[in-house]
């Protein structure tokens, strides 16, 4: 169950850090899309949070291409515990601005 409120913490501190962007439901917990054309993707998982940027790669024999994402940063939950709300919200507001700002 702790595990749990964990990742309510992080979608509510997710939406509090940058109030652009959708999300969904997936099995593993939460998606985000952020920034033009959903360049950052976050996933909140049982583990921690995702930060990824939006690929896209064209490979030889396809005629369109074909998308995907690279992880950039992690933040596991046990990193989170020793710091309040606000500084929670900065550091991922900080990792979300530096993904759509390159």
């Amino acid at each position: 169950m702790e595990i749990l409120k964990k990742v309510e913490e992080a979608v509510l501190i997710l939406i509090k850090a940058s109030d652009k962007g959708s999300y969904k439901k997936t099995e593993e917990g939460y998606s985000f899309e952020f920034g033009k054309e959903g360049k950052c993707i976050v996933d909140i998982t049982l583990m921690g949070i995702d930060f990824k940027i939006r690929t896209i790669k064209w490979i030889q024999g396809n005629y369109e291409p074909i998308e995907g994402s690279e992880l950039y940063n992690q933040i596991l939950y046990e990193d989170l515990d020793n710091i309040n709300n606000e500084e929670k919200v900065k550091k991922i507001a900080s990792i979300i601005s530096t993904i759509n700002n390159s």
